[in-house]
């Protein structure tokens, strides 16, 4: 079973976006049947020894279904918050999935470890991608799509949830943010 992690990381500094790559990528035990595609919007870094996509695209659920029906998978897991994830994250996800889903026609609802009502880390089959032709609807901009994605999962009735926690997410604070705190140590420069 081929596990593809369509990461877009809106907004997020090429570092941070290093930073995370590497972390998901070491927590991966199958490295042969899980893959890590990212979406990118910058065109100014080079991401080398990386499957990425680049787009000028800034809505992520356009982003999230770039060239979806064009790459090899069977289950997917789109993640567009920065987080790491538990080591060996990627078997687990295959066994329940398979468990759960075998013709490839369901979500898996992993909860993360801020909330429990959205289905922020759902891994996804290519038969339930199939139904829709896109896994968040992409008349959306960037929010309240993954409402409606949990909305309708909800409805469909085609998804188990899992009280596991793989992933967390983490708060990586934006340039300015980091310039406002660095600056407050400091008293603004203001004697």
């Amino acid at each position: 079973m081929n596990l593809l992690i369509k990461l877009y990381l809106k907004d997020l500094n090429p570092y941070d976006t290093l930073q995370i790559l590497g972390a998901l990528n070491s927590a991966i035990e199958d490295k042969e049947t899980t893959k890590i595609q990212l979406v990118t919007n910058d065109s100014t870094f080079d991401f080398e020894g990386y499957d990425y996509l680049y787009t000028t695209e800034t809505n992520t659920p356009k982003s999230i279904n770039l060239k979806l029906s064009e790459t090899d998978w069977d289950i997917i897991l789109p993640i567009f918050r920065p987080s790491i994830a538990v080591h060996n994250f990627d078997s687990v996800i295959k066994k329940i999935y398979q468990e759960s889903f075998s013709n490839l026609d369901g979500v898996l609802w992993f909860t993360d470890n801020l909330q429990k009502e959205l289905a922020t880390f759902a891994v996804i089959g290519r038969e339930y991608y199939n139904n829709f032709g896109y896994i968040y609807n992409p008349i959306y901009t960037n929010s309240k799509f993954e409402d409606e994605f949990t909305e309708v999962l909800k409805i469909n009735n085609k998804y188990k949830y899992q009280e596991s926690v793989l992933f967390k997410i983490i708060p990586i604070l934006s340039d300015d943010e980091k310039i406002f705190e660095f600056r407050k140590k400091l008293n603004f420069t203001i004697k």
